[in-house]
């Protein structure tokens, strides 16, 4: 297995691409009187991501006209969308405050950008997240190359705030605060974008929605802001199950979401809402699964569509792994049936890799359209510590950060950008 550190020494490189003919108009070619809307429906007609990054490379006006369709044409590529792992370009994350200080340096965190190499060739060493005037931002969810921003400002704490924001467009759209006895107290996020959805809303493909779970004194809530129509969702109560533990809650990991709905890891099982929907609404999902982990996992996609616990690993000589397992299959409503199989879909073990607790693995967050997977080591529980990411079907793996304390690390959200932006990079001059 092949490991890649990444050079300390991070440039804002240009990619190397094949010479292009310099005919940037078109004018004297075979296709010079074609006009570009026909050139555009003609590219929504290749079933391959290739073949468009091909013909961009062709001359400038093709590589224009791609660029100008993007949106267009990655919603004509055929189902299932090809693994890239070029779409993952890194993750977000802030280092938590101790002791005394806690305190006064909270509103003063500062929220930090760590590029993948391919990351670092588009984007340089350094990404500044979005804030505005005051106010410090704080990570919460992303998809489809979008961020969830939770937006502070020192010394007041009468509401949430939350953005979402295109770190490769700069585009932001700020959500109306939720304050007074609307004002969640610990809540988990989830995202959906118009990628996610069969029929999106003709406001696609800026469309978005912004799902958050909270506890009131005597139940959990569900709320949803959509982007189409301005304005939060009324609030609806959890359906079935007591209410979560604030402790739970708080920390409920990454989500994922097929669907349309979303779904969080419990113990043994998941949390699933449904976000397609102007109001948000729980799905049944079995109780408990048999053999399933009871924490510290993840939640992904199988290849046959089947919901997957992603677990870590330690072996008798001290290497570690990762795989994923016990899959849940999808019932026809949202959430999941009882059926349940316990075979295991991939496994990589991590020679190069030494762990001597079992708690020193932490995984962090898992990029479905990418295939790659963030994970940090405690330095206190390995002679390797340091922020990984291993590509699942190479299974490559990158140390993106070395010697450092990632346990102190909090708000961990992992970076991918969505299709239109990976074949704007791919087809730049």
């Amino acid at each position: 297995m092949a490991m890649r550190r990444r050079s300390d020494d991070l440039t804002v490189g240009r990619t190397n691409r094949r010479a292009r003919n310099d005919d940037s108009d078109g004018n004297g070619g075979a296709f010079s009187d074609v006009p570009d809307s026909v050139l555009a429906n003609v590219f929504t007609r290749f079933p391959d991501a290739a073949d468009l990054v091909r013909c961009a490379a062709t001359c400038r006006r093709w590589s224009r006209v791609i660029a100008d369709a993007a949106v267009l044409l990655c919603r004509s590529l055929p189902l299932p969308l090809p693994v890239l792992p070029r779409l993952a370009l890194g993750f977000f994350y802030q280092e938590a405050a101790a002791g005394k200080r806690k305190r006064s340096a909270a509103a003063g965190q500062t929220c930090r950008f760590v590029p993948t190499a391919a990351g670092a060739r588009l984007l340089g060493p350094s990404l500044s997240p979005f804030v505005e005037d005051g106010e410090y931002s704080r990570p919460v969810t992303s998809r489809n190359g979008r961020v969830v921003l939770e937006l502070r400002r020192e010394g007041h704490a009468d509401g949430l705030k939350l953005c979402v924001w295109n770190p490769m467009t700069g585009d932001v759209a700020t959500l109306p605060p939720l304050h007074g006895d609307d004002k969640p107290g610990a809540y988990a996020c989830a995202l959906l974008t118009a990628d996610d959805l069969d029929d999106p809303p003709p406001s696609s493909p800026t469309f978005f929605r912004v799902v958050v779970v909270y506890n009131r004194r005597t139940y959990t809530a569900l709320r949803s802001y959509s982007s189409d129509t301005g304005r939060w969702s009324a609030e609806a109560r959890r359906s079935s199950g007591p209410k979560m533990s604030s402790y739970t809650l708080h920390n409920l990991r990454q989500s994922v979401v097929h669907g349309g709905v979303a779904y969080w890891p419990l113990a043994h099982t998941a949390f699933a809402v449904r976000a397609d929907t102007p109001e948000p609404e729980e799905m049944p999902m079995p109780p408990a699964v048999p053999k399933a982990p009871p924490h510290d996992h993840l939640l992904g996609i199988s290849p046959d569509g089947k919901l997957s616990f992603i677990v870590t690993s330690r072996y008798f000589d001290g290497s570690a792994g990762v795989s994923s397992c016990y899959h849940l299959a999808f019932g026809s409503n949202g959430g999941c049936t009882r059926e349940q199989v316990s075979v295991c879909t991939w496994r990589v073990r991590l020679h190069e890799l030494r762990v001597h607790r079992s708690d020193a693995m932490n995984l962090r967050w898992f990029c479905e359209r990418s295939g790659l997977l963030f994970f940090t080591i405690d330095a206190k529980g390995s002679s390797t510590p340091g922020a990984y990411v291993l590509n699942i079907a190479t299974k490559e793996l990158e140390k993106v950060a070395d010697d450092i304390d990632c346990r102190s690390w909090t708000n961990f959200v992992g970076y991918e950008m969505d299709q239109a932006s990976y074949y704007l990079s791919s087809v730049a001059c």
